[in-house]
């Protein structure tokens, strides 16, 4: 029950998630938050695409982590390597630091 209502809290954060700009061709959805009540760190799923032509070496997500009040209290990353074109990387990135909402905010494709 507990996880299940951190999951439910967690899940409405993210729909402030939204990354401030993409690289062109580049499309991030699905994401969502769940914390882990045995372990207290809480992981970031989504999943992103590659609709570029070409493909993308390098791939990097940065989430600001924010508190109640919508102050940035951290960040954390995803990042992977040579995502092809017309592929999808569900990423996820893992944090021990407790959080009310996050937010995509940079993306790197390289």
């Amino acid at each position: 029950m507990k996880r299940l209502l951190a999951t439910a809290l967690l899940a409405a954060a993210a729909f402030s998630a939204a990354a401030q700009s993409l690289p062109h061709g580049v499309t991030i959805d699905s994401l969502q938050a769940v914390k882990d009540t045995g372990t207290g760190a809480t992981v970031i799923r989504g999943t992103v695409h590659n609709d570029t032509g070409r493909t993308l070496n390098n791939v990097t997500v940065v989430f600001q982590l924010q508190d109640a009040q919508g102050n940035v209290i951290g960040t954390t990353s995803a990042q992977t390597f040579n995502l092809p074109d017309k592929q999808s990387w569900d990423l996820t990135a893992t944090t021990p630091m407790p959080f009310a909402r996050f937010s995509a905010y940079e993306v790197k494709a390289q």
